[in-house]
């Protein structure tokens, strides 16, 4: 395992030519074998992109902090703006449910109420149907009543006309 010190004022966008750092080896193969290694290495910037080049810098200026806060407060706001918008969207989503719910209970109602009105119609179509067959009957019965009276009122007048 490598570890790599580096100056801090190196930048990796403009390397000098040759950089120097301090190279820490563990205990292992390759190695004395009695600890840590420290040896120093010139690493010039052909050798940058194998792995042992220059590192970024890890330190940043006032106005690289002020840009990085602007930047962090501006999404942060994008971030409040967003959570803003998708509040209102949820409680258009919310307000239109519970309208088309509205709706929907009300044309059930609705839809009660006529099915409810129809079965009363029917009720009095049954009812006065029922009536009708009622006067029917009577009015036969009474047919019926008139003509035995008839039969029996001419059956009295050939009675007395034989006498």
């Amino acid at each position: 395992m490598y570890l790599q010190v580096q100056e801090d004022w190196q930048e990796e966008d403009n390397p000098p030519e040759e950089s120097i750092f301090i190279e820490v080896a563990e205990d292992g193969p390759g190695t004395s074998g009695i600890g840590q290694e420290v040896t120093q290495c010139k690493v010039d910037s052909k050798n940058q992109n194998q792995g042992k080049g220059n590192r970024k810098r890890t330190t940043s200026t006032t106005t690289e902090r002020g840009e990085s806060l602007e930047k962090f407060s501006k999404l942060a706001q994008t971030k409040t703006e967003v959570s803003e918008l998708q509040k209102s969207c949820y409680e258009a989503d919310l307000n239109n449910k519970e309208n088309d719910a509205f709706q929907k209970q009300e044309e059930w109602e609705k839809k009660q109420e006529m099915l409810d009105l129809d079965l009363l119609i029917k009720q009095e179509e049954y009812e006065e149907l029922l009536r009708q067959n009622a006067r029917r009957e009577e009015l036969f019965q009474l047919e019926r009543r008139e003509r035995r009276l008839r039969v029996f009122i001419l059956q009295n007048k050939r009675n007395i006309m034989n006498k």
